[in-house]
């Protein structure tokens, strides 16, 4: 991940994501470490993040053959679908 920055704080804190996504021995290549930092840092919060999630579902699976997805957990009380 190549970052300029020029705010100690914000370096500081993409930093500190990015050590929070290496730790524990996790063996990540560079494009996925890349692309789970990048979701940390720009992705809402969970508790805020149904329409980003329905949105990027919608716009992965328009472009499959089959347009409908659904996905749910047998003890979840939300239940994602389009």
């Amino acid at each position: 991940m190549v970052v300029k920055i020029r705010s100690e704080a914000v370096c500081e804190s993409a930093a500190s994501i990015l050590k929070q996504h290496i730790r524990s021995n996790r063996v990540l290549d560079h494009d996925s470490l890349d692309e789970e930092v990048m979701l940390h840092w720009n992705a809402p919060p969970l508790h805020l993040a149904d329409p980003f999630i329905k949105s990027s579902l919608n716009n992965y699976f328009f472009q499959l053959k089959d347009k409908n997805w659904i996905f749910f957990k047998k003890q979840a009380i939300t239940v994602y679908s389009n």
